[in-house]
């Protein structure tokens, strides 16, 4: 009985965790949108992010949206090779609840097979994008 009512407790911390977050995400995601432009690539991360969390919140429709478009203008910014088009793009397959094998194939040539975001999307976890701006 314990340890089903901590499961239901994490459920919970984990739902209210992802409500609030949306609107944060949301907030950062038109801020990057509005000051860098829809092509740049942190701002191609941050849209990733948030159709992940609408996925998450039980918006669907919305989240999917956002992602095919994300899929998309990371071909035309960063061709169709590159590993952030191909992270965004199984992220899109898992959630499209269609076949992401082809997709996490092509990654795992790119970056290596035990690659920790390839051996995620193998086990179609989704997948967000890290923030960063490698100042190095």
């Amino acid at each position: 009985m314990l340890k089903v009512a901590s499961r239901c407790d994490l459920k919970c911390d984990y739902c209210y965790v992802h409500e609030h977050a949306l609107p944060l995400a949301r907030t950062s995601a038109g801020v990057l949108r509005d000051t860098l432009g829809p092509a740049h690539p942190s701002t191609m991360a941050a849209d990733n992010n948030l159709a992940l969390l609408l996925i998450e919140n039980g918006q669907r429709d919305a989240g999917h949206d956002v992602l095919a478009d994300v899929v998309q203008r990371l071909a035309v910014a960063l061709g169709d090779n590159h590993p952030d088009t191909y992270v965004s793009g199984a992220n899109l397959a898992i959630a499209e609840k269609g076949d992401h094998v082809a997709v996490v194939d092509r990654l795992a040539e790119r970056v290596g097979p035990g690659h920790p975001v390839v051996r995620a999307l193998q086990r179609r976890h989704r997948v967000r994008r890290v923030l960063d701006p490698h100042t190095y």
